[in-house]
């Protein structure tokens, strides 16, 4: 009876499970918790994450799922480069404020320019190519308005650049144009090595490979004779890196080594700085016991490394690159400033007084292993002495009290900022010092000329030579082509949320940037030939004190002999402290020594000098760009006027202008180096502050300095030249194609046509002193290239296959947190 019950009850079950809606059912049922799953997987397991501070992996993640690149990494490469589960969680790095993709500041006070109508300048006067006329032109250029269409035009002024050094001077540093001839100074096929991403930017693949293919099987990391550290360290050793990160290619990495491993050796000095010139082929057994003494060396010597070094050992986990890098910044922190600004000519002393070292100035100095570790600014320099060597007997020095933005000091300020960007707000010991020099440069260096109706104020950042108490300093009105790199790192600083303003009244960081700018564009404008002077003096043209009659009256020939620069250039300093002399640190410090020293480059006379008329005896100075009338410190903002004309209407600066009855003295632009070496700091600032603001005045100005470019240095035969005397039509040339025109000036150019935000974009990438993009620590791009090298066969896509002696896959280490 029982059995057949459970029978019975067995049979219905199967009855009921065989129906059609209770199978319905229970398929109902399950999709609904598979996509319970999926949905919890996808969307809350990233918050959990995120909550837990893993940030850095967050990002990996939704990285590999998106289907586009934003590193500028091609896709191929990419797939190549797509890691792994990874074995363990990457140390996390705290990350700045980073800068929108694009147009991050598109407020109208900005927007401080228009293109001058009419133009009548001497460019547009000698050589037909005006601001604000779209007519074609003799070179048939000016009707090109489109950024695709102005980006093909540069990209096939890449293209003649290589075909000519191809042709003419492959596997040498560098082509003479003219004379169909090679150039050597390096001996380092530097052309092929400092142009390799700027190869695979522009998309130029069979030039690229057999760049790549010469520097793998050509490319001798030990040449004849001494080279130049500075210059292997940012052209060779940044390209090789720069190539490396947009790649993968594991075999440029290894060239990139083999370079880093050369240089070692060079600094083994008595301070620990960098010999200027070093033979590579020197590596003695003994050489970590070998002191040399060094003479000589500039403040960028010193202060330009850090990026190259501590990309390098964040990429082969050889710590002892970047301590280097962290030791440079010890050294300068070490020399006595200026309110922040370092003296540009250094020397080694004695230095008797100290009984130990500050700083230990073999291989092994402060920092982390692995591109992790972060300065410390309490090591080296706090007393006011560099870091000495181990016998404690040698330091470095100030050779002169020399001040300035221009050359031998340029790049070292540049970097101060860029150090801070690429270790993602690690070292911010080098923000200090960023902020304390532009404070400094504000306070000292940054002066507003009166150049005449047509061009009115001009801003730029002057020279400055003697001691700190301002009576007795002479500063000169020179511009160099150089310093015009400041503008476009001020729109970089901004775009990170830096500001060295003192106060709410003065100008912001990019504010000034915006107009530092326009007087460097001036320097292309006020040539004939449309190509900028390598350096221009600003001079006073006494003419301008003339009367409507056209000679001086008595009251004028009074105003021109007791005439003072302080009436017509204008020093208003941003900060309400007294000048004095401190530690780069922060840290006070003895003043330097009076010298008559002066930089390696030539400065020429000392005309437009003006006697140091700043804040002393306790008078203190807000600086105001913007004034009216003739008494500093008495002015107005400017209003926001509409003016015709121009690519749009926007607000333009209020010009000074003199008081009622007052003579005004205006400055001239006086050629002191009238050459052209086809340089980028110009174009490069324009790039930035596109790239910050948006205002196409920008693209605008770039197109035309691009026009004067292609029309009077291109070369026939092939490639392009540089230019002996600008200022004529036609201008003689002057043979020498450098290397850095197709490694950073056509890059730049090509840049700032660039819609794409995503193309190097500046929140992942940031820029050595030679255009080289460099991957920011914790960035995408960062995070991909570390995570292939740990799961990616040995050996990459290098010639060979085989992973270069001491690159060692385990020693991948992240940053301490």
């Amino acid at each position: 009876m029982w059995s057949a019950s459970a029978k019975t009850g067995r049979s219905a079950s199967q009855r009921l499970l065989s129906t059609r809606i209770v199978r319905l059912c229970i398929l109902i049922v399950g999709s609904l918790a598979l996509l319970t799953y999926v949905w919890k997987v996808t969307f809350s397991f990233p918050d959990i994450l995120a909550s837990h501070g893993d940030e850095q992996l967050l990002r990996q993640r939704r990285f590999l799922t998106a289907s586009g690149s934003s590193s500028g990494i091609p896709v191929a490469a990419q797939r190549s480069l797509a890691p792994s589960q990874p074995t363990q969680s990457p140390q996390l790095v705290p990350e700045p404020q980073r800068p929108l993709r694009q147009l991050p500041y598109t407020d109208q006070k900005y927007r401080l320019w228009n293109l001058t109508d009419p133009d009548t300048s001497p460019r547009c006067a000698a050589s037909k190519i005006c601001d604000g006329n779209y007519d074609c032109g003799p070179d048939g250029l000016g009707c090109v308005t489109d950024a695709a269409g102005r980006r093909e035009f540069i990209r096939k002024a890449a293209k003649w650049t290589w075909e000519g050094y191809r042709k003419y001077a492959w596997g040498h540093d560098e082509l003479n144009a003219v004379n169909r001839s090679s150039y050597d100074w390096l001996h380092l096929g530097l052309t092929i090595v400092d142009s390799l991403d700027t190869l695979q930017l522009l998309g130029l693949e069979a030039e690229y490979e057999e760049a790549r293919h010469w520097v793998l099987n050509n490319l001798d990391s030990s040449p004849q004779g001494p080279v130049s550290v500075f210059e292997t360290i940012i052209r060779v050793l940044g390209g090789l890196l720069s190539a490396f990160a947009r790649s993968g290619d594991q075999a440029l990495l290894g060239k990139a080594l083999e370079f880093g491993d050369r240089l070692l050796p060079a600094f083994n000095t008595t301070t620990g700085a960098a010999q200027p010139q070093f033979e590579l082929r020197t590596r003695g057994a003994n050489e970590s016991h070998y002191r040399a003494h060094m003479e000589l060396t500039c403040v960028a010597e010193v202060g330009t490394l850090s990026l190259e070094f501590s990309s390098l050992s964040r990429f082969t986990g050889r710590p002892e690159f970047r301590q280097l890098g962290v030791r440079s910044w010890q050294l300068l922190g070490g020399l006595p400033s200026l309110d922040g600004l370092l003296c540009i000519d250094l020397q080694t002393t004695r230095d008797s007084s100290s009984s130990g070292s500050t700083g230990d100035s073999g291989s092994s100095g402060a920092g982390g292993g692995g591109g992790g570790g972060a300065i410390d600014s309490t090591r080296g320099g706090s007393n006011g002495t560099a870091a000495v060597a181990a016998d404690g007997g040698e330091r470095l020095s100030c050779r002169s009290q020399h001040y300035g933005f221009g050359p031998a000091a340029d790049s070292a300020y540049e970097y101060m900022l860029k150090q801070w960007i690429l270790s993602n707000g690690r070292d911010g010991v080098c923000l200090d010092m960023y902020t304390a020099a532009l404070r400094g440069m504000r306070r000292h260096l940054l002066r507003e000329v009166w150049a005449g109706p047509e061009l009115g104020s001009q801003w730029m950042v002057a020279e400055r030579q003697g001691p700190r108490e301002e009576k007795f300093a002479v500063t000169t009105l020179m511009l160099d082509h150089l310093t015009c790199f400041l503008p476009g790192t001020l729109a970089l600083g901004h775009m990170y949320r830096i500001n060295s303003a003192a106060g709410p009244e003065d100008d912001d960081d990019l504010t000034l940037a915006v107009k530092l700018a326009k007087t460097c564009y001036e320097m292309y404008r006020q040539s004939a030939s449309g190509v900028a002077f390598d350096a221009v003096l600003l001079i006073p043209d006494y003419s301008s004190l003339q009367s409507n009659t056209g000679s001086l009256n008595d009251s004028q020939h009074a105003v021109k002999e007791r005439w003072m620069p302080g009436d017509e250039v204008r020093h208003p300093a941003s900060s309400p402290l007294q000048p004095s002399t401190v530690n780069a640190f922060g840290g006070g410090a003895a003043a330097a020594g009076s010298g008559g020293g002066s930089s390696g480059e030539q400065r020429g006379p000392q005309g437009g000098v003006m006697q140091g008329h700043g804040a002393t005896n306790g008078v203190s100075h807000r600086r105001r760009l913007l004034q009216q009338g003739g008494q500093q410190g008495q002015g107005q903002q400017p209003h926001e006027g509409q003016q015709q004309g121009g690519l749009q209407q926007q607000p333009q600066v209020q010009q000074q202008q003199p008081a009622a009855g007052r003579p005004r003295l205006k400055h001239v632009f006086q050629p002191q180096r009238p050459e052209s070496k086809l340089r980028p700091e110009v174009v490069e600032s324009l790039f930035y502050l596109w790239r910050a603001t948006g205002d196409p005045i920008y693209r605008e100005w770039g197109w035309n300095m691009f026009r004067a470019l292609e029309r009077w240095c291109r070369v026939e035969s092939g490639g392009y030249q540089g230019l002996a005397f600008v200022d004529k039509v036609p201008p003689p040339g002057a043979d020498r194609q450098e290397s850095f025109w197709l490694a950073e000036t056509l890059k730049y150019f090509y840049l700032l046509f660039s819609d794409d935000p995503d193309e190097v974009p500046l929140d992942e990438f940031v820029f050595n002193t030679e255009a080289h993009p460099l991957p920011i620590w914790g960035s995408p791009a960062d995070t991909r290239l570390r995570q292939a090298l740990r799961t990616q066969p040995a050996g990459g896509r290098g010639a060979g296959g085989g992973r270069a002696p001491g690159l060692h896959r385990g020693q991948q280490q992240q940053p301490a947190s």
